[in-house]
């Protein structure tokens, strides 16, 4: 578990480096990115390269700048052989016959000259401490390479079988893309987000924000409305009441031989001061309440 481990880690470094790497030689130099494509794809990391990478390199050989590019990587690896990087070796083979299926036709007549050190190749042997036999791998393929530089019928079939195959590949990716249409995830999204609107709506209505002026006094709905004539927080009958008492006052003050005026005048402003007190605590009140809603 922990080797596995360490070759995570060591293959994801790996990654990160080369991409860097890539990077730079793209910035710096006149070099392509599917040369860098076929030089990683072909180095001596212990695994090997993926069909999208090998994809990829096939679909830029079909662009001429390219396609001298990808055929100078592969010479130079098999120009050079050594067995300690037998991996190099076994991955260039790997990718020399992915493209003669999938890349353009004159690859085959392109790698006639490398016939030897492709049979050479073949004789390669060693099997890994976990019992692979990588010579026999090698062997194969390079048979299967040395078949198709051949051309004539088997080559033909050889491409003809790799077309169908990535036919049937796209058609059950297309099928899979048509299952999980993004137009019918968008037919739901309407109503979904409809329901979560109304939903937030709901919430608020029951949970109404301190910060929210248009909430702050819904506690008072069933109130009604509080009259202001002559005084802030009076009411009808208080009004009445004051007016008869005022009415009162006057009489004694005639009979007495008094001015009203005084008298009228000191109630008012005793009325006023009372009128104010009244609204302090009616406010008062309500901000109790409101505070005991909240809470």
């Amino acid at each position: 578990m922990g080797t596995l481990l360490l070759n995570k880690i060591k293959k994801q470094a790996s990654c990160f480096l080369q991409e860097k790497y890539r990077n730079a030689r793209i910035a710096f130099s006149d070099v392509t990115a599917a040369e860098l494509l076929a030089e990683e794809a072909t180095n001596n990391d212990p695994w090997g390269p993926d069909a999208r990478t090998m994809t990829k390199i096939s679909e830029a050989s079909f662009n001429m700048n390219d396609y001298w590019r990808i055929v100078y990587v592969l010479h130079k690896r098999l120009d050079h052989i050594d067995w300690k990087h037998w991996r190099q070796s076994y991955k260039t083979l790997t990718l020399l016959e992915f493209l003669l299926t999938h890349g353009p036709t004159t690859i085959a007549e392109e790698f006639l000259c490398d016939s030897e050190v492709i049979e050479e190749l073949g004789t390669f042997t060693h099997v890994d401490e976990n019992g692979f036999n990588w010579g026999l791998n090698m062997q194969k393929r390079s048979d299967k390479i040395l078949e198709l530089l051949g051309g004539g019928e088997a080559l033909t079939q050889a491409r003809l079988k790799a077309l169908k195959t990535t036919k049937e590949i796209k058609g059950f990716a297309s099928t899979l893309t048509d299952i999980n249409d993004p137009h019918m995830d968008n037919l739901e999204t309407p109503i979904l987000a409809k329901n979560e609107s109304s939903f937030d709506e709901e919430k608020a209505l029951e949970f109404p924000s301190s910060e929210d002026e248009s909430f702050k006094c819904m506690h008072l709905w069933d109130c009604p409305p509080i009259p202001e004539k002559g005084s802030l927080l009076e009411s009808d009958g208080s009004e009445e009441n004051d007016t008869k008492s005022e009415g009162f006052i006057t009489d004694i003050c005639s009979k007495l031989g008094i001015s009203p005026s005084k008298t009228t005048a000191a109630a008012a402003q005793k009325m006023a001061f009372r009128s104010f007190s009244d609204a302090g605590n009616v406010a008062k009140n309500k901000f109790g309440r409101q505070f005991s809603l909240r809470f």
